[in-house]
């Protein structure tokens, strides 16, 4: 029994995922446990043990959440607690592995449910940031298109690209029909109103019309913002206004309302990277993208740096516009956000790699290779 409780504890010390600290702490219940499969040889026989299931969750839990560099954080403090306590208090009842298991597992399983929380929070706040963004991009775009070709002055410009996109981003993010909307409809038709509010009247009708009209339109223009926070809002608001009057001034030439501004095309909506570089891989990288794209979210990677520790991440979230991929620690904090061809060349050079699938219990693989270890032996 000696030799076989010893044995077990060398196998712990192989463990390749288990960190060191773990390994060194748990090392501490090789007496107690020696004690416990003299009292009670069941230790050996009978997987439910509580003994045992506590070294092997202890080995799990210390795989999956303890970090060398951070042992305040996690189970680490737990582990602690629980192989004092069985130092300090184990003499030969055993029965006092079911109670430190019991308190045990319900740390592990407190401490899972609020990664998850935090995990949520995580991957909710990275969908939130990409759909403000893309709202963002959508706003500015249909800003420049209906600028498009007109000499809009730059103090408009600026209202618009401003102060308008914002609100244009707004509604995007707040109405379900998006751009079919009838607030959207009715932002982007009083934009182009504004925008033309801005030239010269092409005739002396036109110039009085919209004299008549101005101060209804600047209005309805405060009305419409008067929810938006920009600090400098009221400045672009008043240079919009001033702009305003001074094209009621004078009467455009025919020439300069027949002539277009001359101004780079629209861009067309942002391909996605993946569209963009395909065309540039190798066919090593075609495929590690290929295979990464089927990953399902949850599952651990490993990420190794020279010189230092391995950390363990969990896929999380990936963009749908950037291909982005977002892991996060064993706390459901983000850890790292990634694009795919780098993640994939990242595992090509073995960087990175998934991290195996969670094992038999670590007794049970333990005492599999001490009997093939003594089969070899015979």
């Amino acid at each position: 029994i000696i030799g076989l409780v010893g044995m077990l504890f060398e196998f712990m010390l192989k463990e390749q995922d288990l960190p060191n600290v773990v390994k060194a702490l748990l090392s501490r219940l090789h007496t107690p446990l020696l004690k416990v499969a003299v009292i009670d040889r069941n230790f050996f026989t009978h997987t439910h043990h509580s003994a045992r299931r506590l070294l092997n969750d202890m080995t799990s839990a210390g795989i999956r959440w303890v970090e060398e560099n951070h042992i305040d954080r996690g189970i680490f403090p737990k582990m602690k607690e629980v192989v004092d306590k069985v130092l300090l208090d184990f003499r030969e009842d055993v029965s006092i592995f079911d109670d430190l298991l019991e308190d045990f597992t319900k740390s592990v399983n407190d401490l899972d449910h609020r990664a998850d929380l935090v995990e949520q929070r995580t991957t909710e706040a990275a969908n939130g940031q990409e759909k403000l963004q893309a709202a963002r991009n959508r706003a500015q775009r249909e800003v420049r298109i209906l600028c498009q070709g007109k000499p809009v002055p730059e103090t408009t410009r600026e209202f618009l690209q401003r102060i308008w996109a914002d609100k244009l981003t707004f509604i995007l993010l707040r109405n379900d029909q998006h751009e079919e909307s009838v607030d959207w409809q009715n932002a982007t038709a009083l934009a182009a109103r504004v925008i033309d509010s801005v030239l010269p009247p092409v005739s002396e009708s036109d110039q009085s019309q919209r004299q008549a009209m101005l101060g209804a339109l600047q209005d309805e223009l405060r009305n419409a913002t008067k929810t938006l926070q920009q600090t400098d809002k009221e400045k672009l608001i008043g240079a919009l206004f001033e702009t305003q009057s001074r094209a009621l001034e004078t009467i455009a030439a025919a020439n300069e309302q027949q002539t277009p501004v001359d101004q780079p095309a629209i861009e067309e909506e942002p391909v996605s990277v993946e569209s963009e570089t395909a065309a540039n891989l190798t066919p090593e990288q075609q495929t590690q993208i290929e295979e990464l794209k089927s990953i399902p979210f949850g599952t651990w990677f490993e990420f190794a740096k020279p010189g230092q520790p391995g950390k363990r991440a969990k896929l999380s979230w990936r963009s749908t516009v950037t291909g982005k991929f977002m892991f996060v620690d064993q706390l459901g904090v983000k850890a790292s956000v990634i694009s795919m061809q780098d993640l994939a060349d990242s595992m090509l050079n073995g960087n990175v790699r998934i991290a195996m699938a969670e094992k038999k219990p670590f007794v049970d693989r333990a005492m599999n290779a001490i009997h093939r270890m003594l089969d070899r032996a015979a």
